[in-house]
């Protein structure tokens, strides 16, 4: 294998690592409480609220020529963000 070709191929498992310690301070420092805080107040949330920021984020993505994509991969996060293209 040349240079970086070990890292591209081990990327995801490198993010991991990375990840993983400071998942444990935001543990440590109380995460998992804040988390049920939140979860807390999204009882309160009601579908014209949910919407309402959800037309919100659109518009700002727009006004910045983001695109919101939703794609299929089996790995990391089904939400990608790009600037507008023929693509």
């Amino acid at each position: 294998m040349k240079g970086g070709e070990a890292f591209v191929t081990n990327r995801y498992m490198t993010v991991f690592f990375v990840t993983l310690p400071i998942i444990g301070l935001l543990e440590r420092y109380g995460l998992k409480q804040r988390a049920a805080e939140l979860i807390g107040n999204v009882k309160a949330a009601t579908a014209g609220k949910i919407l309402s920021i959800y037309m919100v984020i659109r518009t700002i993505s727009a006004a910045l020529s983001l695109r919101l994509r939703y794609t299929t991969h089996s790995y990391g996060s089904k939400f990608q963000y790009s600037t507008c293209s023929n693509t």
